[in-house]
């Protein structure tokens, strides 16, 4: 494509996607596609849960345009009808840990058999050459996938988060798909999540004119979103046409993987499950201290933001990964005591009241 028509294209995507949320907004009541205040859930009213089917059919058939239905892109539109299903049921009638979890493992063995995306490598992170999986190769795919998704369900906690850092995340890998030398076509296909997604944020973004979200992505959408990050993290990273190291997609997903394993190893500290929800994400810490919501997630999103441009310039100058991994470790000790100390002032505020 050239330019000017590729400006066209991915502007009718935007479009189009805009258009698709119009249009499944008022149907969310019949549909049962909307979110129920209650609970944990202190938003007004009832409020759409078709952002994810709106960016998926936005994605699904401007993919099949762009890429002539290639069999690359079609084994990835197999594996997200899995996700996506998974996650509509989960939004309407909440699944179990157990059913979500053998969901996206099924959608990981079709990534993995049919699309010969499969994490063999984890690059040299300690300086003594590198280090491949072997027999593990499945397992800790599996792992790995499946970690990815939930770590961007649980950032799904407040108005524009999980868009906000998942549209992060494809500009990194778009940027790094462009510098690597991969050509057009995964770059086209992730403009397309870029797109997308910028589509759902002008209904889920709060700002002027719109004090708060008009839809949410729902579990179906932070399941498509989390799958897809997962897959171009792997895909991206390995075999002969390589566009990062590894240790590089770390870094484009990092302040989900931050959060997600601290608010785990923080659950287990006091005894209790890793999967049972609670406010302890560092958007429910940073409310809780009086920040809006708006400023909470721009902070996020900012520090998400400077992380991936760190990642991004680290590849792009082949900063060796045993330096890019210390630091990454590094960086998520120093995240962990920040928010940390914050979780212990909000608890003794709390308790004094």
């Amino acid at each position: 494509m050239d330019a000017l028509f590729q400006l066209a294209f991915y502007s009718l995507v935007l479009v189009g996607t805009i258009v698709l949320h119009k249009i499944l907004i008022p149907m969310s009541q019949k549909l049962e596609l909307v979110d129920v205040p209650g609970g944990r859930k202190a938003h007004d009213g009832k409020v759409p849960l078709v952002g994810g089917v709106a960016m998926f059919f936005g994605f699904c058939v401007s993919g099949v345009i762009l890429t002539h239905g290639n069999e690359y892109f079609l084994l990835l539109l197999v594996a997200l009808v899995i996700i996506l299903t998974t996650g509509i049921l989960d939004d309407l009638n909440e699944l179990g840990v157990k059913t979500r979890f053998a969901a996206q493992t099924a959608a990981t063995m079709v990534m993995m058999i049919f699309g010969g995306v499969s994490l063999q490598s984890m690059g040299n992170l300690v300086g003594v050459g590198e280090v491949t999986l072997g027999v593990l190769a499945l397992p800790v795919t599996v792992f790995c996938v499946v970690g990815v998704i939930n770590a961007l369900n649980m950032a799904d906690g407040v108005d524009g988060l999980a868009g906000g850092v998942s549209l992060v995340t494809f500009i990194g890998f778009y940027v790094l798909s462009l510098f690597g030398g991969d050509g057009l076509f995964k770059s086209g296909i992730l403009l397309l999540y870029i797109s997308v997604i910028a589509a759902f944020l002008y209904f889920n973004m709060r700002g002027p004119g719109q004090p708060k979200a008009r839809v949410f992505m729902g579990d179906a959408g932070s399941m498509f979103l989390g799958f897809s990050i997962a897959w171009f993290s792997i895909d991206l990273s390995q075999g002969d046409h390589q566009v990062m190291r590894p240790v590089t997609a770390l870094w484009v997903f990092a302040v989900p993987l931050f959060d997600t394993c601290r608010v785990m190893a923080r659950r287990v500290k006091f005894g209790r499950s890793p999967f049972t929800a609670g406010r302890d994400h560092i958007h429910h810490i940073l409310l809780d201290h009086g920040i809006s919501i708006s400023r909470a997630v721009f902070m996020i999103v900012g520090g998400h933001f400077t992380l991936v441009a760190f990642g991004v310039v680290g590849e792009i100058m082949g900063i060796p990964e045993y330096l890019m991994f210390p630091l990454f470790i590094f960086a998520f000790i120093a995240y962990s005591l920040v928010v940390n100390v914050l979780d212990s002032k909000r608890v003794k505020h709390s308790s004094s009241l």
